[in-house]
């Protein structure tokens, strides 16, 4: 109930037609790769591109045959930012403005 905010690879869509903010999150495979290394622990380069890889295909399975979307069609988001190009905090700013935009304009 009342206004949401969804980030999550494609897991938007399973919002149906819920009002709610699509966010899309994006970023070069190397970050990607730095990321995963760091958030778990992970010592190889090699590990944390196959964990990658295998999330990655597991979700395209899922959502292409429960859905019939793709996690990386950046038309599914109502914004998409590429953490690549800008820090996770100015990020965050980012889709907090958007939101309060969007959904005071839904309320108004």
């Amino acid at each position: 109930a009342g206004n949401t905010v969804v980030v999550h690879r494609a897991g938007c869509v399973e919002a149906g037609d819920r009002n709610v903010l699509k966010v899309g999150l994006f970023a070069s495979w190397g970050d990607r790769v730095a990321r995963v290394m760091s958030r778990e622990g992970l010592k190889s380069v090699a590990d944390a591109e196959y964990s990658i890889k295998r999330r990655e295909k597991l979700q395209r399975e899922y959502f292409s045959d429960i859905h019939g979307a793709q996690p990386n069609d950046r038309n599914l988001y109502d914004i998409s930012i590429d953490t690549s190009l800008e820090s996770i905090p100015v990020a965050s700013i980012k889709v907090a403005k958007f939101a309060r935009q969007t959904m005071a304009f839904q309320t108004a």
